[in-house]
């Protein structure tokens, strides 16, 4: 389970929410693969918060992570890799006052007529502490997703509305080992 801050370049960041699973291959005694894939809601406020805006993905980041030091009991981590993110749903609001609007549906492709685009990739990178006993591990740590895409879709970037929109988010996680 993790929590965070997830917005949007040049958008006002909202508190997000996921929970995922991770997976951990071992390469050596310092060395892991880890995927990590979750089920993020995140969100962010448009054009000085008159719209919200919030979008539930299925992201897969993969991670090279590295113990700092001698293997131990605790260990300090580090990791780089990448994500792909696949748009579950999404919808979005009107905060005007005046003129507020009730939840409506994003609507997800790679036309003009759509709101998002339907995937999202970019840059993963993490850090934090390991503790292991025995059979069983725990981490806490921080993750940050830099977004190489543009999520408004490419028919669409030429109105001048759609301001590019890329992912960057910080997120504090928890994991524990089941098996």
């Amino acid at each position: 389970m993790h929590a965070g801050l997830a917005s949007s370049q040049g958008r006002e960041a909202k508190l997000s929410s996921g929970v995922g699973i991770e997976l951990e291959a071992r390469l050596s005694e310092r060395f892991y693969i880890v995927a990590r894939p979750t089920l993020n809601f995140r969100g962010y406020n448009a054009n000085l918060q008159v719209n919200s805006v919030k979008v539930t993905y299925l992201d897969f980041p993969v991670t090279l992570e590295s113990l700092l030091g001698e293997p131990a009991k605790m260990n300090l981590f580090i990791g780089a890799g990448g994500y792909f993110g696949l748009v579950l749903s999404g919808k979005y609001k009107t905060n005007l006052s005046f003129n507020s609007t009730e939840w409506q549906t994003l609507k997800i492709g790679e036309s003009i007529n759509d709101n998002r685009s339907s995937t999202d990739y970019g840059l993963s990178f993490n850090g934090g502490v390991r503790f292991a006993g025995g059979t069983r591990v725990v981490k806490m740590g921080v993750q940050t997703q830099w977004g190489l895409k543009n999520v408004v879709p490419k028919d669409a970037q030429d109105d001048s509305n759609n301001s590019p929109i890329r992912l960057r988010n910080i997120t504090a996680y928890l994991s524990i080992a089941i098996f």
